[in-house]
């Protein structure tokens, strides 16, 4: 089941994932963060995000 705004963010850089979920937050949207690859494909299978930013 898809979620409506939540943004999955795929960043291994923690300052610019961290800026990236501070504005997505302002816009009242929800966000998962994956610090890889691997991680982003397993939370984008259980969660389905509406978005995924690399």
């Amino acid at each position: 089941m898809k979620n409506n705004n939540l943004v999955l963010i795929a960043e291994d850089e923690d300052e610019i994932g961290d800026i990236l979920i501070q504005y997505l937050h302002r816009a009242h949207m929800q966000t998962l963060r994956a610090a890889n690859g691997e991680q982003a494909l397993m939370l984008n299978r259980l969660y389905k995000p509406e978005l995924i930013l690399l």
